[in-house]
């Protein structure tokens, strides 16, 4: 889909113009998924799958769709939505991004939506959709919500249950949640007013042309296919009975008690590190710039990271740089911040993204780091045709560049830090494709003689799942292998290796021990209901699972 060109529908003559995917990247003939706008007020954008709903955009809000998180208020939308109500007429058309002379969007025979553009040398890919398992329609059935940073996946919404709890311990989800305490909405009833409105924020809003079917006279609306976000988000009134409510004011009451405090705290701890910066007393404040040369710098946004939305920019004298913007509804927060600052500040490394300075002024607070031109990891790994530029050899030193970083923080620097947020869209690539670790905001430093501590915060995966992802160029959170969700990319790896032969026919042969090596770890029949997950650096003991 080029420039100007536009996908739209016609109610008054039943006509409508789609886009189709190719079968495969070698067949152009039609492919499974469709792309399409509807005819709902507002309208949304829609990918089919053999003609049953894939993925959606959300509504259309003025200048952008509420299912991308990462387009805030900041950004500036090359979208354009046109819906004229009295002809029955609507239409879609975007053009070219702002900055890029040459751009398109394309379908690919794996259902992804995505914006290239021209960088002069190649085409980089702007925004891929869906890119996470939480986008694919559906994922948590009725009721169910689906949050983006959390493991499981799925969870009810504010006073709900899940409807099978059999189904949700063998995490399939799509038969949703049910009301734990009715409501009682009967029309002109005294008990209509024991009802109330529970307030959700950051959420991508219920699919309104699919629940609409559900209406009917006893307020018993499905809410279908919704999602939390970090941060940006809409707002849903999610209507509760009164005792639901009640427990929820309660627990208000304590939360902003709470809350006050460490709001204090926070504000004490960040006037301090601002005074440290101001009189030169921190090592993170030892810049390549000044702070006015911030001042004039031309932000675009990029991505979503951990703290919020991420931009690139250019400082007055030309280089570029990459600018992390903490955003109040983040699922990380000051002391993130904070922590990243300490760490990145002390730790040296060619396989470590460098911080070169910050800036907390009032609510504002920025991370400003040398910029990577190639993005981060999974934008090659995951697309059908960057995929092609990382060969094995260049996977190899991807892999070696990782392990030397991670080398260097567990035993080679003069702190001893774990990751703890290892996955591959926070590895970097610079413009040789060499790799960089980033995103310090949830990691622990460790005294020298400290080896292994508890954590309720592990939001990445292991080294050898990363290694796997690399190799296999497959999203673990997304492979089911034979279409059973139960078992992923690690189950697959697992039984089809010869391994897995040699124990399964010969448990106490030898020659499976030595495959093994020597150092092998004692593995549960059963991974899925082990009660803890250890990690192979033998310095932490996680006690939820890592993505």
């Amino acid at each position: 889909m080029l420039p100007h060109s536009s996908l739209m529908y016609d109610l008054s003559h039943g006509t409508k113009r789609v886009l189709t995917s190719w079968k495969s990247n070698s067949d152009p003939s039609p492919g499974s998924f469709s792309p399409e706008i509807t005819p709902q007020v507002p309208l949304q954008g829609l990918i089919r799958r053999d003609s049953l709903p894939y993925w959606r955009t959300g509504p259309w809000a003025e200048t952008r769709f509420t299912g991308f998180p990462q387009f805030d208020e900041t950004y500036v939308s090359p979208f354009t939505v046109v819906q004229d109500l009295a002809t029955g007429t609507g239409s879609f058309s975007y053009s070219t991004l702002r900055n890029f002379n040459l751009s398109y969007i394309t379908l690919t025979s794996e259902g992804e939506m995505k914006i290239y553009w021209d960088q002069g040398k190649r085409w980089m890919h702007h925004l891929a959709e869906p890119e996470h398992h939480c986008d694919l329609d559906g994922t948590c059935g009725p009721f169910g919500l689906c949050v983006r940073s959390s493991t499981p996946k799925c969870i009810c919404m504010k006073g709900f249950v899940p409807k099978s709890d059999e189904e949700w311990r063998r995490r399939k989800w799509t038969s949703g949640c049910v009301r734990r305490k009715q409501l009682s909405c009967q029309a002109n009833s005294q008990a209509k007013e024991t009802d109330g409105f529970y307030r959700m924020t950051n959420v991508k809003t219920p699919d309104m042309h699919q629940f609409a079917s559900f209406l009917d006279a006893k307020c018993a609306t499905k809410l279908l296919d919704t999602v939390h976000f970090l941060s940006s988000g809409e707002t849903l009134s999610l209507r509760l009975a009164r005792s639901e409510l009640a427990e929820s004011s309660l627990a208000r009451i304590i939360v902003g008690t709470a809350s006050s405090l460490s709001i204090f705290v926070i504000l004490v701890v960040a006037a301090y590190m601002l005074w440290r910066y101001r009189n030169g007393k921190n090592d993170a404040s030892k810049n390549d710039f000044e702070p006015q040369d911030i001042l004039g710098v031309n932000f675009f946004p990029i991505g979503q990271g951990g703290f919020g939305p991420v931009y690139k920019g250019n400082l007055l004298d030309g280089k570029e740089i990459a600018v992390k913007r903490l955003s109040s509804s983040s699922g990380q927060g000051t002391e993130e911040f904070m922590n990243e600052i300490t760490l990145i500040s002390k730790l040296q490394h060619r396989n470590l993204v460098r911080l070169l300075g910050y800036c907390i002024e009032r609510e504002e607070k920025l991370l400003i780091s040398e910029f990577m031109v190639n993005k981060s990891l999974d934008i090659f790994l995951f697309d059908s045709t960057l995929k092609l530029e990382i060969d094995w050899p260049k996977r190899f030193d991807i892999i070696q560049g990782i392990a030397r970083g991670l080398l260097y923080l567990h035993r080679d620097s003069r702190l001893r830090v774990i990751h703890l947020d290892l996955k591959v869209c926070n590895i970097l690539l610079d413009e040789k494709m060499n790799p960089k670790i980033s995103d310090f905001g949830l990691a622990r430093m460790f005294q020298g003689t400290q080896f292994q501590d508890n954590t309720l915060r592990v939001a990445g995966t292991f080294f050898g799942v990363l290694m796997l992802e690399i190799i296999s160029g497959k999203k673990i959170s997304r492979f089911a292998f034979g279409g059973d969700e139960s078992k992923g990319l690690l189950a697959y790896a697992w039984e089809s290796c010869t391994v897995y032969d040699y124990f399964n026919n010969r448990s106490s042969n030898s020659k499976a021990a030595n495959i093994c090596g020597a150092n092998s770890m004692e593995t549960s029949n059963d991974v899925s209901s082990s009660k803890y997950l250890f990690s192979v650096n033998d310095l932490t003991h996680s006690v939820i699972q890592g993505r």
